[in-house]
């Protein structure tokens, strides 16, 4: 691998020399060509923690300045309450927020892709079965994301089966990565149970308002709905705590 960087770096200057530049303009130039690398590797899934952490960051602030915009401009005062989050993008129910949502809902599940990658790649070495199912589970969610945004809840069908895909396979990939927790405390039995019991309780309790969210969603949908938009919401706020605590398992 340091071999191959070598051959790169070494091949950027022998082009640069071609060209009439001067040497201050050279390293100016292939500082700047460094730069490219780490939003190149985060897109791969294979950035640093820190960076792909960011990266998530990110995304998540567009997801929260999307949606308050959108909750702004809604006709009727916006309540986790009464509203479920797909309301955001109905243009029979939010005309003047709908389409920067679905939108936002479209480029935001190409760009939670990478974040997957990422954990595939820190999650393989506990076991190659689990992990890519996971990650195939995840991509699956992300373009369900997309498809979300292409089909609002106006179009409530095709809406309907891509949202429970998305919240449905996420439930599913959630559970698979505690397994791969699981599996790596095992593989950690030199170290002293009494010095994780603090990870266990807090994992032990993330996991248990993250399953129950989500059964409660799927329960109150069917005996009273009206209670649903509260529960779908605790559902997601569960999901992107999952999201930034996943990297824990590194």
């Amino acid at each position: 691998m340091e071999t191959l960087r070598y051959k790169i770096q070494n091949t950027k200057e022998i082009l640069l020399s071609r060209i009439s530049f001067s040497s201050a303009e050279r390293s100016e130039i292939l500082q700047r060509l460094g730069y490219l690398r780490v939003p190149l590797e985060v897109m791969k899934g294979k950035a640093s923690n820190k960076h792909t952490r960011n990266y998530l960051l990110f995304i998540v602030a567009i997801f929260f300045a999307i949606s308050v915009y959108a909750q702004i401009v809604f006709p009727d005062s916006y309540s986790i309450f009464r509203n479920t989050i797909s309301d955001q993008g109905s243009t029979f129910l939010n005309p003047f927020g709908a389409k920067l949502w679905n939108l936002g809902m479209i480029i935001l599940g190409i760009l939670t892709i990478p974040h997957f990658l990422y954990l595939y790649h820190i999650l393989k070495s506990l076991s190659v079965v689990f992990s890519t199912i996971s990650t195939a589970l995840g991509i699956v969610c992300s373009i369900s994301l997309s498809l979300v945004g292409i089909f609002p809840l106006d179009f409530r069908a095709p809406h309907l089966v891509f949202a429970g895909i998305c919240f449905i396979g996420i439930f599913i990939k959630a559970n698979l990565d505690l397994i791969l927790f699981i599996l790596q405390i095992k593989k950690q039995r030199k170290y002293k149970i009494n010095s994780k019991m603090p990870n266990f309780i807090v994992i032990g309790i993330y996991y248990s308002i993250f399953n129950v969210s989500f059964l409660m969603m799927i329960i109150t949908y069917f005996i009273d709905d009206s209670i649903v938009p509260f529960w779908e919401w605790v559902y997601f706020i569960a999901i992107l705590v999952w999201m930034f605590g996943i990297y824990r398992v590194k």
